[in-house]
């Protein structure tokens, strides 16, 4: 902290560099903290920090102020469906994916053309397992912006999730072609590699540059703990996996995960209580 609040110090209105330390005090639990510092983001640019806010109340289970938040968006912006995608990533927090689809549709009857929220729409219909909707939603997105790395994206996480894992990687190949910095897709296709489905060690380095972009995102981290596992590193899966399991402690499939670099690295009784 006393590097960043040296930097905070020298410039108080950098954005970048408070919302790491928010984003540092959330990993620590230090959730007040982290919403007063979003509280300061907002009062320079309040289309930073509302979102930031809202992610730090859901996180919290404060979830009425998380959509008070929401509304906040909408009232700013009635002509947009961006309140509206915000309320849907509430509402797909708490599994709630019907009504989160309900207000991702109140979205697109303000702004028919956000590509964003038509994807956004794509992916809670993947989640409900509705195929069908999701794939004709993304098609329609991939035809709005057909050089969209999202949409690319997307196409590729419906097929992985209809068992077409080879297509899948080839859609998560062409998403980086669009944009070799997209870490959702990096991230994929390295799980996917680790599987199997490419080369093992480069299914790490893909894991080891997502994770080092976004080191306290807890689907990154797991990723990279996973690809170690896979790559016979037992001991640093295993201290990998229980940094991704703190962050995402309800999620069974790093807590899977967690469980199996246990049983490599000899604990099998930390493994079965993961398991169980």
């Amino acid at each position: 902290f006393s590097l960043l609040d040296e930097a905070i110090k020298t410039n108080p209105r950098n954005t970048d560099i408070l919302e790491m330390k928010g984003r540092i005090c959330m990993s620590e639990k230090q959730y007040r903290e982290a919403l007063r510092i979003f509280d300061e983001i907002e009062s320079i640019t309040p289309d930073r920090g509302i979102p930031l806010k809202i992610n730090a109340y859901v996180v919290m289970k404060e979830l009425p102020k998380a959509v008070e938040q929401a509304r906040r968006i909408i009232t700013l912006k009635p002509n947009s469906s961006y309140g509206y995608m915000m309320l849907a990533s509430i509402y797909e927090s708490q599994n709630d994916l019907d009504k989160g689809v309900e207000e991702l549709k109140k979205g697109l009857s303000k702004e028919k053309d956000n590509l964003y929220a038509r994807l956004v729409l794509g992916n809670l219909y993947i989640k409900k397992k509705d195929y069908s909707l999701a794939s004709a939603t993304i098609a329609e997105a991939l035809r709005m912006d057909p050089d969209s790395a999202p949409a690319c994206f997307s196409q590729g996480t419906l097929l992985e999730k209809t068992g077409k894992k080879a297509e899948a990687v080839r859609m998560y190949r062409k998403a980086l072609m669009k944009s070799d910095n997209y870490l959702p897709a990096l991230n994929n296709l390295a799980y996917l590699y680790t599987e199997g489905y490419g080369n093992k060690k480069e299914g790490l380095s893909m894991a080891l540059i997502a994770y080092k972009l976004e080191p306290y995102n807890g689907g990154f981290t797991d990723t990279l703990g996973y690809a170690l596992l896979k790559n016979g590193r037992g001991e640093e899966a295993r201290k990998v996996l229980e940094k991704a399991a703190a962050i995402l402690p309800d999620n069974p499939t790093v807590n899977f995960h967690l469980a199996l670099a246990y049983r490599a690295t000899g604990d099998k009784a930390r493994a079965a209580a993961t398991l169980r």
